[in-house]
């Protein structure tokens, strides 16, 4: 069930339109203000791009790769794991994002997660090392 705040957002989003649309599933996307979901910021974006918001193409095509690697899919969450390992045109380099998404693509048994952990972690404390 939603709180009175999320669904005042929703309000305000479906009246104001496709940007503030957007905007809305950013925020859950984050969590800013809102709890964290996928879910709701995967739907807010198909709003916002249905209603006309070209932006937000790119972004619910991340949330959906997002929420399918959250759901259980090694190789998707693998993948992000090296995209902000690396740092990809849509993820600036995180080594802590890419701990938490490797961690999940070797809980769903992706069979290369442990090695590029091994690898995160390295970087990670030559990180500490650099303070």
């Amino acid at each position: 069930m939603k709180s009175f705040r999320e669904w005042k957002r929703g309000h305000i989003a479906e009246k104001k339109g496709a940007l503030e649309e957007l905007r809305l599933a950013i925020d859950y996307y984050k969590g800013n203000g809102l709890p964290q979901s996928y879910e709701q910021a995967i739907a807010w974006a198909k709003k916002a791009l249905e209603h006309g918001e070209t932006r937000a193409k790119p972004f619910l095509e991340e949330m959906e790769r997002f929420y399918a690697a959250v759901k259980g899919d090694a190789d998707v969450a693998y993948r992000i794991a090296l995209d902000y390992f690396y740092g990809s045109k849509n993820l600036r380099k995180d080594y802590e994002q890419a701990q938490k998404f490797a961690e999940l693509a070797l809980k769903n048994g992706h069979k290369s997660a442990g090695l590029l952990l091994e690898d995160i972690e390295i970087e990670l404390l030559e990180e500490e090392d650099d303070f």
